[in-house]
């Protein structure tokens, strides 16, 4: 049992060392120190990256527009990387099917996910519905 005092510090002693608790945002779950230390580094990266486009955007010769749509993929490629990082979970939904909502999404979601009967874009070497040819 953990007492209030490491949950207000915001971790838990767990295996492996400290696991720090998961935001109170559904999927979100408890992640080691190691792995908080690495987005960390990343969110200051991407805040140094970021400065520098501040500094672009008061330049006249620069286009506002390209310059935004950078920013944006910049903002984007950091976001899945820090995602790739603490793999957020999925969520339950109201209606959700009890036994399909207490399963955790895995690395092997696609297949989970046709073995529950969900479409899916085929494959370059199967066949379309309606022996309809690839595009």
């Amino acid at each position: 049992m953990v007492d209030g005092t490491e949950q207000a510090k915001g971790f838990l002693n767990g295996p492996g060392g400290d696991t720090h608790l998961g935001l109170p945002v559904s999927g979100y779950r408890p992640q080691t120190a190691d792995k908080v230390e690495t987005v960390n580094a990343n969110k200051e990266a991407e805040e140094q990256i970021l400065r520098i486009l501040d500094g672009l955007a008061g330049r006249p010769e620069v286009d506002k527009r390209w310059l935004a749509i950078g920013r944006t993929h910049i903002e984007t490629g950091f976001m899945a990387v820090n995602r790739a990082v603490f793999q957020p979970g999925r969520v339950s939904l109201p209606g959700d099917v009890p036994a399909l909502a207490a399963e955790t999404v895995t690395d092997t979601a696609p297949q989970d996910l046709r073995s529950r009967g969900e479409p899916r874009v085929p494959r370059r070497d199967e066949p379309l519905p309606n022996g309809r040819p690839h595009p």
